[in-house]
């Protein structure tokens, strides 16, 4: 009881002192680039989404709807995130985890779980849903880097056990792209915090042949593998989605079809609001809109890794760090997809894609960095 009782003290007062680096103001440009990303973000969604709203739900402004009303939500939290004192998420970050993992679990609970085409993600509140393997993303982040930034000796054992159990429950649901960006985070942050290389060396090749096996294991996994590899097979089945997203990069030409004009959209491609909204921005704005779009999220990661850079504790580099590889990797994975590059895999594109639950909690992880660039160095 003492150990436990002088534990808990020394994460209270880690939480609750004051850092040692001046405060000063935060990074403006950061914040200018996500709210551009984000109000981009809404216009893309209104225009990918009017022809099947206006099919499923009568009206053409209800996934924009939606998406504002999220919006709101997600600058109050990035409001309020921006605010705490980012040691807060030290002591936080525990009952943060334990929260998250129990909504992990309570997606497979009838009544509070929905189930959709088989997979079983959401949460339902009544009035809507939400999704907590997003905000398993941020929880993941700020644990392992409370965890992390004190040495510890044989705690490789530990990291296996709590990596297996959040990605277990995530692959689970199930959601292969949410389980591989979860595993990446966590094993970058593990490296950056010192870890020894050779545990790398064993741990790597050891995952590897486990995505593996579970992406040919499951039917729908091997046909995507299979579609990536022979675009050319089931073009009306299996490789339609990434056909119709091809031919609508293609028809964009440099400039693009115009805003608004997009012809995929007219459910001809799936997902078009969604995870396949790239395809639709490339569309509509052609090679140069897209390409600012692809600009907008190298300067995004240029200035989280200033404020990595720059960061005043290793606490506070370890969360930049999972933000980094958070949302650097869903984004070239996502785009990846959409441009035949990797094999379909379900991510949202950050800021962009329509979806509440991701929107929010990416724009209260930012809000963490925004506080954490006050005092960088």
């Amino acid at each position: 009881m003492k150990r436990v009782h002088a534990t808990v003290s020394r994460w209270i007062n880690l939480a609750t002192k004051k850092t040692n680096a001046s405060e000063h103001r935060g990074d403006g440009v950061l914040f200018l680039l996500v709210l551009a990303l984000s109000m981009f973000g809404l216009i893309m969604v209104y225009n990918a989404s009017t022809a099947i709203a206006l099919r499923d739900f009568g009206s053409p402004f209800f996934f924009i709807k939606e998406q504002l009303m999220w919006f709101c939500v997600g600058l109050v939290a990035l409001f309020i995130t921006s605010r705490i004192t980012y040691t807060a998420w030290y002591v936080a970050s525990v009952p943060f985890i334990v929260v998250t993992l129990c909504l992990l679990i309570a997606v497979f609970l009838p009544v509070i779980g929905v189930r959709v085409m088989g997979a079983s993600r959401w949460i339902n509140l009544g009035f809507t849903s939400f999704q907590p393997s997003e905000f398993a993303k941020l929880a993941v982040i700020l644990y392992l880097a409370a965890w992390l930034c004190k040495k510890e000796q044989e705690r490789f054992s530990a990291f296996l056990f709590f990596l297996g159990a959040t990605v277990g429950l995530v692959l689970l649901q199930p959601d292969m792209g949410t389980s591989i960006i979860l595993l990446i985070i966590s094993l970058t942050m593990y490296f950056i915090s010192g870890a020894p290389i050779k545990q790398f060396l064993g741990l790597v090749p050891v995952i590897v042949i486990i995505l593996l096996v579970l992406a040919l294991a499951a039917p729908y996994r091997l046909q995507r593998i299979t579609t990536f590899l022979n675009p050319e097979r089931d073009p009306y089945g299996a490789s339609y989605q990434i056909r119709q997203a091809l031919l609508g990069i293609g028809s964009g030409g440099v400039f693009g079809v115009g805003a608004g004009k997009s012809r995929q959209k007219h459910d001809y491609l799936p997902e078009a609001n969604t995870d396949a909204i790239f395809a639709i921005v490339a569309e509509e704005f052609g090679l140069i809109g897209s390409s600012i779009v692809l600009l907008g999220y190298l300067f995004v990661l240029w200035r989280l890794f200033r404020i990595a850079r720059r960061s005043p504790d290793l606490f506070a580099r370890l969360i930049i760090v999972g933000v980094i590889a958070w949302f650097g990797l869903q984004s070239a994975i996502n785009i990846g997809a959409i441009i035949a590059l990797f094999p379909l895999t379900g991510v949202p594109l950050p800021f962009i894609s329509y979806g509440g639950s991701s929107l929010v909690v990416l724009l209260s992880a930012f809000g963490i960095v925004l506080n954490i660039s006050k005092y960088t160095k």
